[in-house]
Formats: C-alpha cells, sequence, structure tokens
C-alpha cells in the first residue's frame, strides 16, 4: 500500500502544480493584458491630446492667414486712397479726377473684415487714417479739393498703417518662436 499511497501523492502533487500553474499562467496573462491596457489608454490619451494641440494650432495659422491676408487689402486700400487724395488736394479742378477714382474698399475693410482681426495697434493706426479721410471725404462732398496737409497726412498715416500691420504680424511670429520646437516638429510630420 505504501507504493500505491506514494503514487497517489505524486499524482496529487503533479495535479496540484499542473493546476498551479494553469492559474499563474491565468494571472499573467491577466497582467500583461491589463499592462498592455494602460499602455494603450496612455497612448490613447496622447494621440487626443496632440490632435486637439493639432487642430488648434490649424485654427490658429488659419486666422493668421486670413490676417495677413486682409492687411495686405487693407494696406493696398489705404495706399490707393492717400495717393488718390494727394493729386486732388494738388489739383484745381477735381471733376475730372473723381470721374475716375479708383475703388479702394477702404471703409468696406474698417468696417467688416479688420473688426474681427485687427489688434489694437492697427486699430489705432486705422482710426487716425480714417478720422482724416472723412476730412478729406467732407470737402469733396462740398466740391472742394482736400487740404493739402489732411492728403499729406493721409499718406503719413497709410504708412503707419502698414508698420502697424508689420508689427501684428511680426508679433504672432513671435508667438511661433515661443512654442515648443518638439510639438511643432510633430505638427509638421503628422501632415506629412
Amino acid at each position: 500500500m505504501s507504493g500505491s499511497s506514494g503514487k497517489w501523492k505524486w499524482e496529487v502533487l503533479i495535479k496540484l502544480l499542473t493546476s498551479l500553474g494553469f492559474l499563474a499562467t491565468i494571472f499573467y496573462g491577466y497582467y500583461e493584458y491589463k499592462l498592455h491596457e494602460e499602455t494603450r489608454e496612455k497612448e490613447r490619451k496622447f494621440e487626443e491630446k496632440q490632435s486637439f494641440q493639432h487642430r488648434q494650432f490649424e485654427l490658429y495659422k488659419t486666422f493668421w492667414e486670413k490676417r495677413f491676408e486682409i492687411y495686405v487689402e487693407t494696406c493696398n486700400s489705404a495706399a490707393t486712397v492717400s495717393t488718390f487724395m494727394a493729386k486732388l488736394s494738388a489739383s484745381s479742378n477735381i471733376k475730372p479726377l473723381l470721374a475716375n477714382k479708383p475703388k479702394s474698399g477702404f471703409w468696406k475693410l474698417y468696417y467688416g473684415a479688420l473688426s474681427i482681426v485687427e489688434d489694437k495697434h492697427v486699430e489705432v493706426a486705422l482710426f487716425e487714417f480714417g478720422q482724416t479721410l472723412r476730412k478729406c471725404e467732407k470737402r469733396i462732398k462740398n466740391n472742394q479739393p482736400p487740404i493739402v496737409e489732411d492728403a499729406t497726412l493721409l499718406k503719413k498715416q497709410s504708412l503707419e498703417l502698414g508698420l502697424a500691420c508689420r508689427e501684428s504680424i511680426r508679433e504672432y511670429w513671435k508667438t511661433l518662436e515661443d512654442v515648443d520646437r518638439v510639438k511643432m516638429s510633430e505638427f509638421t510630420t503628422d501632415s506629412k
């Protein structure tokens, strides 16, 4: 009987070890699953954050591109208006010049798109230009040429408006330089 009881002990021990091995395999598999699940969750959160930052960057980029476009259009419009007012101020007969008045769209920009994208410096320069332009337009309505000093001031203010727009654009580039370069490289590699 001792031979059969020893055999029985070995069989129980082997079955017990097999069961423990099976349970250890299950627990190890569960541990690996949880570990990979946590890693996948961290990766998902990182990708979500990166995606948000990328969308935010694209939104700012679109805004700044539109701002640049509107600034260029405004500067060209102000230059057209100030040059025309200078011609009118130097003329004794403004009627033939008014017949060929160039279309500038300045007031449409002033009351429209610029009010959305302008910064404080551009706003001040724009307001000053608009005040002087109103003086010139008021004289034209009375069939009088603009005063030479106002036309000269208008040209100066047109240049100041351009400089304010350039400074606004420069501030944007400073902002971009402050962005972490690693993040910027992530954005550019994602878009390829």
